[in-house]
């Protein structure tokens, strides 16, 4: 396809965060996203090289890109917001479809018997290409599948949570409410059951966990993305080494103020004793003055 619907606000609020390198490398992917009509796919070498990313500068907006808005699944790249786009065009080309199929059935129903055979198939391919039309030319669909009647592991109940994984499951929604008011009503047994896959499976501590959560739901950008426990397995190496980051900016900002507490502290009181100096010299003087004898500002001075 050739052309794409563009929510100007939409993006504006998702990608506030990039710098301009990023946001060149992000339009471009995206675009190869809907020329391909499908997922990137993850050769990340290959990907630098078609999109002319070349410098240190920029391979390093790519890899930001890579983990902020797609997912890697079964050696592609997959983009939430543009499999949604490119399944609603699909559905809307399948159904054009099958109305012109309705349509000629109706019409064969009703024709009559001494319509030429080579008449009739040009009208069918003349409604099935109308049908066509009506959308960009598609050639290569995204595969849907119908997992309906299937759930997942992570989807299926969990009948006895942790008491920890459910309170921080709870937290965590508390939050997310804060952040955004209208998010919808969560399964908080399934919230606890991929907080104990952090336990379990990443090693990872109750403690360690809420500690970065809270770090993201008071961050400008990542209070918006980090709604759910899912989103925040999936960013937490990042989550966590940009909290380090925070904390070690703030030691040393944290330092210097102590130094510069500590060094007007000292001036201050070099000041004092220079003003007490000054004090008992002009007292001194002022003393031999008022006397007229021995000082240095007598009569004979």
């Amino acid at each position: 396809m050739h052309h794409y619907a563009f929510n100007v606000g939409d993006y504006r609020k998702d990608t506030g965060h990039l710098t301009l390198l990023e946001h060149g490398i992000y339009r471009m992917l995206i675009d190869s996203y809907y020329v391909n009509e499908g997922p990137l796919d993850a050769d990340d070498t290959k990907l630098m090289r078609t999109h002319c990313i070349r410098t240190p500068d920029e391979q390093q907006a790519y890899r930001n890109v890579i983990d902020d808005f797609f997912e890697l699944d079964d050696g592609v790249y997959r983009h939430a917001g543009c499999d949604k786009v490119l399944a609603k065009i699909f559905e809307k080309s399948a159904k054009a479809r099958e109305s012109a199929e309705r349509r000629w059935a109706k019409k064969s129903k009703a024709s009559k018997p001494s319509r030429k055979p080579d008449d009739a198939n040009a009208m069918r391919t003349h409604s099935e290409g109308n049908a066509d039309g009506m959308l960009p030319n598609t050639h290569n669909p995204i595969p849907i599948k119908d997992n309906s009647n299937e759930l997942s592991t992570s989807e299926k109940k969990i009948s006895d949570p942790h008491p920890g994984d459910i309170k921080l499951a709870e937290f965590i929604y508390a939050s997310v409410l804060d952040a955004t008011p209208k998010a919808k009503k969560r399964d908080l047994h399934k919230w606890a059951d991929t907080i104990r896959l952090m336990r379990e499976g990443d090693k990872l501590e109750l403690r360690e966990i809420a500690e970065v959560f809270s770090w993201a739901n008071k961050h400008q950008f990542w209070r918006l993305n980090i709604l759910s426990p899912e989103k925040l397995r999936e960013k937490y190496p990042r989550l966590s080494a940009e909290k380090e980051n925070d904390h070690a900016n703030s030691s040393r900002s944290g330092n210097a103020d102590t130094r510069s507490v500590t060094e007007q502290s000292t001036v201050g009181r070099a000041h004092a004793a220079s003003e007490r100096r000054r004090q008992d010299i002009l007292e001194k003087y002022s003393h031999g003055a008022g006397t007229g004898h021995g000082g240095p500002m007598g009569p004979h001075g």
